[in-house]
């Protein structure tokens, strides 16, 4: 039973039948490597299992807890102004393979960030996504004026749905994809959680994952007349169907977690039916 249920957590269904609808879709995720992600395991302490905290300031103001939720469990980090600190684990990689990485967060008055980094190996670029870009080291950080207030002025002049700011009590996700050099001797990337500066208060995280990139995507066509599947960037990138056939499945593979694909099914009458699909 504990086989299954992992199992069946880790299947997103991205279209629910009904009726008219050629397309119903389901993929399953890569397993989360980073043990104890969602800091069930306690320690005599009280601090989460499998996981190190480096007080990088040495001081005596950081404050972990675990806060219970049905949602997923939550890593309260308190810290005093302007320091720094971050729980940590080793995840073991393999060359040439993609990962994805993300969290959610919330701040109250610090900085948080997620940083990811190749334990044998620096490659020189920029962990901030300048060029070149690193494949080795990545930031993902916030600071307060890049915060609510700030994305409310913002609204008047872009799209809401592309402003992201700090939010004490909205969760936002960082999230970043990578391929791991081949060889350079990398064996492991560290996820470092935690506080980057800013002012005194706490910041909280949950769902934090580590894990290939791929995709496995399942996908039924209903209906006759459908004569192909095209999904571009997926691995086939396109199939042929069966026009006769009432029902039909399909087997992709998606490399990326983080991009969103477009499937597109043609019929023989010249019509098409368009599907998004997307993991974030």
């Amino acid at each position: 039973m504990k086989n299954f249920l992992v199992f069946v957590a880790g299947i997103v269904l991205l279209c629910a039948a009904s009726g008219g609808d050629p397309l119903k879709v389901r993929s399953t995720l890569s397993p989360n490597l980073l043990k104890n992600a969602n800091f069930d395991r306690l320690t005599s302490r009280g601090e989460p299992a499998d996981w190190v905290f480096d007080n990088c300031s040495r001081s005596p103001e950081f404050r972990s807890k675990v806060i219970p939720h049905p949602d997923g469990n939550i890593m309260a980090i308190d810290a005093g102004w302007i320091q720094f600190g971050y729980w940590l684990q080793n995840v073991p990689v393999k060359e040439g393979k993609t990962y994805y990485a993300s969290c959610e967060y919330q701040s109250d008055a610090p900085s948080p960030m997620l940083w990811l980094q190749c334990k044998e190996y620096y490659d020189g670029g920029s962990p901030l996504g300048h060029y070149p870009v690193s494949k080795t080291k990545f930031y993902m950080f916030s600071y307060l004026r890049h915060g609510e207030d700030l994305s409310k002025v913002l609204t008047d002049f872009v799209d809401p749905e592309l402003v992201c700011g700090i939010s004490p009590d909205r969760w936002t996700m960082y999230s970043c994809e990578f391929t791991v050099p081949v060889g350079k001797g990398c064996k492991n990337y560290e996820v470092r959680m935690g506080i980057y500066g800013g002012n005194a208060g706490q910041a909280r995280y949950r769902r934090v994952i580590f894990r290939e990139a791929a995709v496995k995507l399942e996908v039924e066509v209903s209906g006759k007349g459908w004569k192909q599947l095209n999904i571009p960037g997926a691995v086939p990138g396109s199939v042929k169907v069966d026009p006769a056939k009432p029902s039909q499945f399909f087997t992709f593979i998606l490399p990326s977690s983080k991009e969103i694909y477009k499937a597109e099914l043609l019929n023989t009458d010249g019509s098409k039916f368009i599907r998004r699909i997307s993991h974030e």
